[in-house]
């Protein structure tokens, strides 16, 4: 049994610095491309992302107030941008080299604005209305702007009816990790137990 004890807290003991860290705030946002003047640049690369009119995108963005902003330029050197907090674009829609990565964004007076970024593209991010710590399930964001590189041309998209489908202080996480982690775990359990069954 105090072998068991052992397991469980040395299990326990791993995974309370994850839930300790996550600390940023993360944003499922949902959005629709809704006519075709929404889909600027090249459209032939924005055909071969597998978008087109009509199409529902979802993007992942996290906002750290607690972490300094900072742009990546062209050359790969990135810089701090004093003043304003952290933010990241977990998932996108586009596929493309953004050469310049904002991620950045800052409070307005009622609301927030954040040029966030990953190594495909570019989102712009903005709620007149309201504060980021105010977002919930259902709050509507006033606009979303997507863009890119490929090959050497500028693509992008706008989005209408905007809204946050989720908020979570964790990133969303593959559901396999998760498993695989609490079957060894008890897999670890039962071959203990099964070993002190046979002992006794």
């Amino acid at each position: 049994m105090r072998k068991v004890f052992i397991v469980l807290t040395l299990m326990v003991g791993l995974m309370v610095p994850l839930v300790a860290s996550a600390s940023p705030l993360y944003l499922t946002i949902e959005g629709t491309v809704e006519h075709d003047w929404q889909i600027y640049g090249n459209k032939k690369a924005i055909s071969a992302s597998g978008i087109s009119v009509g199409d529902t995108l979802k993007y992942v963005v996290m906002l750290d107030t607690e972490e300094q902003g900072s742009f990546t330029n062209q050359n790969g050197d990135t810089y701090a941008s004093p003043g304003k907090f952290y933010t990241s674009l977990y998932s996108g829609a586009l596929q493309g080299d953004t050469r310049k990565q904002q991620n950045w964004g800052e409070l307005t007076w009622s609301g927030f604005y954040t040029q966030t970024g990953n190594e495909f593209s570019n989102v712009k991010l903005n709620s007149w209305s309201t504060k980021y710590g105010e977002l919930g399930v259902g709050s509507s964001i006033d606009k979303l702007s997507e863009s890119s590189w490929v090959n050497g041309k500028n693509v992008g998209i706008n989005l209408n009816d905007v809204v946050v489908t989720s908020v979570s202080n964790s990133a969303p996480t593959p559901i396999g990790a998760s498993g695989l982690l609490l079957v060894g775990g008890l897999g670890v359990v039962g071959f203990i137990r099964r070993r002190m069954s046979k002992a006794s």
